[in-house]
């Protein structure tokens, strides 16, 4: 499936980036040795989080592949042009693992920081791992390169009540956009009865409410709404609750670690729903066939991201073919899913600022970043910035899995139509209820 999309200018607001100076040049901050005119520096020091076990893991490790991939590539090619030193340097990293814990991020992201000084910081995987990082680049006035974290408030919110000028999404739209085309797509179908499951965490109840909005425009009211903890994994008996509502969809907005269970869940009760909805089995198809089976997977809906959605007007980086055959060869993964690429997509974002921006402080990469806003066509699709930094030029569309021949299953894009590589199959043709 191939998307265009539509550029967008996107006006910087002033007054953040005015608040910003100011606060840059009152703080002590990572890569200000670049602003001072000392010596050009032997590499560019660039410090990330990852997380080698808990629920954060799998994720978090596919991220920062990709971004260690990006890495490899660049220094096999001499380095990174760094417009502030007029040289290509080589990107050396410092990784520290977090073990999925928010208590140990906040202190890893405090040592990159303002002990390390790293010259690029970039956050760890999703919302939950990344919120601690947020209040500790603005309270030292330094630039978080945010791949995956998109909960709304990160970028409307800070400690200084001006909006974040600290924060650039790099990799995946705002939370508060990625479920709009579900909306639309269930009012398509003239759903009436929805049932709501979503988990305790910014990211999920950003997108839970951002639907819930959408459908009361329509008149559409939940009939079943319940929250849970994030560390959910047995989903038994809120599975037999939601059979009792009877609703036409069931549209569950967890992590991946509550996704797979949930559907585990739906398929050991043989309840099937005419709709079922989760968020993350398109970012990873081979992990959930294997975890789910195709009885788990066959006729539920989700995000369509690449690899699977293909962007064909690539203008910075490589294409998805390149990548994958690439990130294949060089890693010996024998796929690629949708984290591998955010990790990438980050480090082509910190390529294209630092290979413009006249300074390493973070005020002058930050507003380097926002004038390439709209102008740069990745393999995930358009950059694009609105003033607070929040990624709003990625689109997601819903998509269906379609069951195969030997228990395989394929995701067909369904919705908007421009899109679709298939027709929905509404209800379910293994609907039970």
């Amino acid at each position: 499936m191939v998307r265009n999309l539509v550029k967008r200018p996107q006006r910087i607001l002033w007054l953040i980036v005015t608040f910003a100076l100011g606060l840059a040049a009152c703080s002590s901050t990572s890569g200000s040795s670049s602003a001072s005119g000392t010596s050009t520096p032997k590499v560019i020091t660039l410090g990330t989080l990852y997380a080698s076990v808990g629920q954060f893991s799998a994720s978090s490790e596919a991220q920062f592949a990709g971004l260690q991939f990006w890495i490899h590539t660049v220094n096999a090619q001499g380095g990174l042009y760094v417009k502030a030193y007029h040289k290509k340097l080589p990107v050396k990293l410092t990784a520290y693992d977090d073990q999925s814990q928010t208590s140990l991020a906040s202190q890893e992201y405090s040592q990159l920081i303002t002990q390390d000084r790293v010259d690029v910081t970039v956050a760890d995987f999703g919302s939950v791992l990344t919120s601690v990082g947020v209040p500790v680049a603005q309270e030292n006035g330094s630039l978080l390169f945010d791949p995956t974290a998109t909960t709304p408030s990160f970028f409307t919110e800070s400690i200084f009540g001006n909006g974040n000028p600290d924060l650039v999404l790099t990799s995946l739209p705002s939370s508060a956009i990625w479920p709009l085309p579900l909306a639309s797509f269930l009012e398509a179908k003239g759903v009436k009865k929805v049932a709501i499951v979503q988990s305790a965490n910014d990211f999920d109840a950003a997108q839970a409410t951002a639907v819930e909005n959408s459908l009361s425009s329509a008149g559409i009211v939940p009939v079943f709404n319940t929250t849970v903890q994030t560390s959910t994994t047995d989903y038994s008996a809120l599975v037999a609750q939601i059979a009792q509502a009877a609703p036409d969809a069931v549209l569950e907005f967890g992590y991946g670690t509550n996704d797979a269970p949930f559907l585990q869940a739906l398929n050991s009760a043989n309840y099937h729903p005419k709709l079922t909805f989760t968020i993350f089995p398109g970012e990873n198809i081979p992990s959930y066939l294997s975890q789910v089976g195709q009885g788990g997977l066959a006729w539920t809906y989700t995000y369509v991201a690449p690899p699977t959605l293909v962007e064909n007007q690539v203008n910075f980086g490589m294409t998805t073919s390149e990548f994958v055959n690439s990130f294949e060869a060089q890693t010996g993964a024998t796929s690629v899913n949708t984290l591998n690429i955010a990790g990438y997509q980050a480090g082509l974002i910190v390529q294209a600022t630092l290979a413009n921006s006249p300074s390493l402080s973070p005020i002058s990469m930050r507003i380097t970043a926002q004038k390439l806003s709209g102008h740069i066509e990745t393999l995930e699709g358009t950059f694009a910035l609105d003033a607070n930094g929040s990624q709003v030029g990625l689109y997601q569309p819903i998509g269906q899995f379609v069951p195969g021949p030997n228990g395989t299953v394929s995701l067909e894009s369904v919705f908007p139509t421009k899109y679709a590589s298939a027709q929905a199959s509404y209800p379910a043709p293994n609907a039970t209820g």
